[in-house]
């Protein structure tokens, strides 16, 4: 991203009460231990390197996709009105 890093896209979500609920998956190209403990302190919901088995990354998605549906998908604070569970907004900062 050649305006911000990855970091500071988690920072913004996060501080953006209608926006805290959602889940956000770093994928990254690095494997540093420093990065994935501030991605996780930043608020990531998984964290995962790449270049990764394609195999790895429907695991994880297929985990997090069967916990997001046990947690009842998103928040209704967290939909800008007139989207639902399965829409996606659009909205964010300028990358």
């Amino acid at each position: 991203m050649p305006l911000t890093n990855g970091f500071e896209v988690l920072e913004w979500i996060r501080s953006h009460p209608s926006l805290r609920a959602l889940r956000v998956i770093v994928l990254t190209s690095s494997a540093e231990l420093r990065d994935v403990n501030e991605a996780y302190q930043l608020g990531a919901n998984s964290f995962l390197v790449k270049p990764t088995d394609f195999g790895n990354f429907i695991t994880l998605f297929k985990s997090l996709h069967s916990y997001w549906l046990r947690t009842d998908q998103t928040p209704e604070i967290a939909r800008p009105e007139g989207e639902t569970s399965h829409s996606i907004s659009r909205k964010g900062p300028h990358l």
